[in-house]
């Protein structure tokens, strides 16, 4: 909703609170008028059947001589004075009454009816409610029905000494008219002060709102076309905002990870330290990221972990704590100083092995010449053989700290991964020999072709092939399952290679990719290093963990076509 939309709607609350207060009032106001006049009309019912009843008692003595009897002469009292009453309002007056069988007759001339047209009302009927309840003895007031059938306010009481009835009643309508223009002329004020105070308001707030609109766009511009992930969460490290740098970064969208937990953003242990570590923070305002530029380790959707360089900063808006986060992938600058250290290992490496290799030679020549010269000596025999083994290792050690170091130059051509497997599991043939091993894959209908380079993929299942056999009891067992999948929003294929061997302790899983670091007894630590770097060479991942029925699991994730 737009700043303008939400003024307008303001002004319409704004409107609707001022016409129910306005309505409020002119209720409250109402029923109190109607409350002094039902007292009113009372008072006055009662008075005039009182002064009526006091009328009749004295005529019952004096006005026995009265033609028609002392009531006669009552009632000609009444109606004289009654002629020159002058009624309350357009529409008030007095009536009296009384029952003759089922049959309501006035004896007094009505303020809109002359007494010789007006017929009796039936008893029964619907017509003079309030005349009703007086000759029934009842005293009070009500809302109905008079003589002629409108709707008045009335006030019923019964006159004892003549057995008649006297109401005093004023149509409701006249009662309702002082409100009903109250409530017109409310109704119009309100709707034209708030018209006259919302075009001030507009011409007053229009520059603010525009001034405001143009920061949020310029906050919108820069989030949206930040090079940076910009992630925005609150104290409890709910995820606020999430721009679209981010989101190519982590291959989330926006609405998945907004209201979601942070810490799904990033790999265990970080993902389960996380909240701890925000809420001591809160506590004690110990700071270890925060105000600070670090490396961490960030988890895409797809599950690849990547390196990035994250910046956090703190802010509060209405006193509620924020924090926001700047990231960067840096893999590739990683990428980039490993490159150079390993052109400088390259260097050095080629100058020692340049060096040595003319030794070695000789080593190796000297060896051999001294073996035809020693065959009577089967204990200097068994050291030249330790000398030529040791050479030779060391020649190998030199070959693979040359390869690690070597740039990976890659020739790529479309190559089905099933044919590679089973191509470096053949190979491995002498070291299955005389041992009990099963190789199964299931490719689960996957389209197993990619563009890669074969010979360096066929080193890495190679490698990790042969880990698998060493690390197993026999019957080795290995098993390669395969999925399709989205790698950093291209088409890819994920290979989990699994064994039934013991499995990866932690320290292992930790550093298993690192150069020189191995789990044989004999090794030089580099496969693994190796490894890594032609899948990465292809723009793939490669994670390793545990099964959960034990076991260990080499998770390759290769885009079709690189």
């Amino acid at each position: 909703m737009t700043e303008h939309k939400r003024l307008y709607l303001l002004i319409l609350v704004m409107s609707g609170v001022g016409l129910v207060v306005g309505g409020i009032t002119m209720l409250v106001l109402y029923r109190a008028a109607m409350s002094q006049e039902r007292d009113r009309l009372m008072e006055s019912a009662q008075s005039q059947a009182r002064l009526i009843e006091a009328i009749a008692r004295f005529d019952a003595v004096q006005s026995v001589d009265y033609p028609q009897g002392a009531v006669a002469a009552t009632i000609s009292q009444v109606a004289d004075a009654h002629n020159h009453y002058k009624a309350v309002g357009k529409t008030g007056e007095f009536t009296l009454a009384r029952r003759e069988g089922e049959q309501i007759v006035f004896l007094l001339g009505h303020r809109n009816d002359d007494l010789e047209t007006l017929e009796p009302i039936p008893w029964n009927g619907e017509l003079a409610e309030p005349m009703r309840l007086a000759l029934s003895g009842a005293s009070g007031t009500l809302v109905g029905l008079d003589y002629r059938g409108e709707t008045v306010l009335a006030a019923h009481e019964p006159v004892a000494e003549l057995d008649l009835g006297i109401v005093a009643k004023i149509d409701l309508s006249e009662v309702r008219a002082p409100f009903v223009r109250a409530g017109l002329l409310a109704f119009i004020s309100t709707v034209a002060v708030v018209f006259l105070a919302s075009l001030i308001f507009l011409r007053i707030s229009s520059p603010m709102i525009m001034r405001i609109q143009e920061q949020h766009a310029r906050l919108e511009a820069i989030l949206e076309t930040a090079v940076e992930g910009i992630i925005t969460i609150d104290s409890r490290g709910t995820v606020e905002t999430f721009n679209p740098a981010a989101e190519r970064l982590f291959g989330h969208a926006a609405e998945d990870v907004i209201g979601q937990n942070v810490n799904l953003l990033m790999p265990a242990p970080f993902k389960d330290e996380h909240d701890d570590y925000l809420a001591n923070y809160l506590q004690t305002g110990n700071k270890k990221v925060i105000g600070f530029g670090r490396e961490v380790i960030g988890r895409r959707k797809d599950g690849s972990e990547f390196p990035m360089d994250l910046a956090i900063s703190e802010f509060r808006v209405e006193g509620r704590h924020f924090f926001n986060g700047i990231v960067r992938d840096i893999t590739e600058r990683k990428r980039e100083e490993q490159n150079r250290r390993l052109a400088a290992m390259g260097k050095v490496l080629t100058v020692i092995a340049h060096e040595s290799r003319n030794s070695l030679q000789r080593i190796q020549a000297g060896v051999g010449t001294l073996r035809l010269d020693l065959e009577e000596d089967p204990e200097l025999l068994d050291e030249m053989d330790r000398i030529e083994k040791a050479s030779d290792n060391l020649s190998k050690l030199y070959e693979e700290l040359r390869e690690y170091a070597a740039p990976i130059n890659l020739i790529l051509e479309t190559c089905d991964l099933r044919d590679i497997w089973r191509l470096a599991w053949a190979n491995l043939g002498h070291l299955r020999r005389d041992r009990q091993t099963a190789l199964r894959d299931e490719t689960n209908g996957v389209d197993l072709r990619c563009r890669v380079d074969e010979f360096r993929i066929e080193q890495v299942f190679r490698n990790l092939l042969e880990n698998s056999v060493a690390a197993c009891r026999d019957p080795a067992e290995i098993d390669i399952v395969c999925h399709d999948m989205q790698l950093r929003g291209v088409p890819a294929v994920r290979i989990h290679l699994r064994d039934n061997g013991p499995g990866l302790t932690d320290e292992q899983r930790k550093k298993i990719f690192e150069p020189f670091f191995t789990t044989k007894t004999k090794g030089t630590g580099l496969g693994m290093a190796i490894a890594r770097r032609i899948i990465e060479a292809h723009r793939g991942n490669i994670e390793v963990g545990n099964m959960s029925d034990g076991g260990a699991e080499f998770v390759i994730s290769l885009p079709r076509d690189e």
